[in-house]
């Protein structure tokens, strides 16, 4: 049981939407998608450090709060709070959320390096030019190890939780 406090966050420090990727959005071991989106979910002040926060294959871009995958962690008087840092979490491209989903057997096979661009995308889109860290567990760690090694410049730290070095 946790004893930090739940408080929520004004609605003007939560900032949610989709934008769209390059079109088409070359993909790392063939092809490319087609009109691809990615959804996310941005809360924090503006100008706090930002830190993008991503988890298992089944966890989607709401980390804290209420319907948050990792509420202890993130949260007011959590290891991430939101009142000091703007936290960014994003849906998997090809998972189940708002971001594009895979649509039968002809979908691309979509690479972790393929989410590590989604989230540069994501990045440029939301005018964040390096994050202060990038935190990844389990799937989320394999993509935060693609952004540590093809995008080192975009991030000052990372920090990788049970994640395998290659799926």
């Amino acid at each position: 049981m946790s004893c930090a406090t739940t408080a929520k966050l004004p609605d003007s420090l939560v900032r949610e939407g989709v934008i769209e990727l390059d079109s088409p959005l070359p993909l790392a071991r063939s092809g490319a998608l087609f009109g691809a989106r990615v959804a996310y979910h941005l809360s924090g002040p503006p100008g706090a450090p930002a830190v993008l926060v991503m988890g298992g294959i089944s966890a989607h871009r709401q980390a804290g709060g209420d319907g948050g995958w990792w509420p202890e962690l993130v949260g007011a008087g959590r290891a991430l709070d939101p009142n000091g840092y703007r936290i960014l979490g994003f849906d998997w491209i090809g998972g189940c959320g708002r971001s594009t989903r895979a649509s039968g057997p002809q979908f691309p096979l979509i690479d972790t390096l393929d989410q590590a661009a989604a989230a540069v995308h994501l990045l440029d889109a939301l005018g964040i030019e390096r994050v202060a860290s990038v935190i990844g567990a389990s799937y989320g760690g394999q993509v935060a190890q693609q952004l540590l090694r093809h995008y080192p410049e975009r991030l000052e730290r990372g920090l990788v939780i049970c994640a395998a070095h290659r799926p």
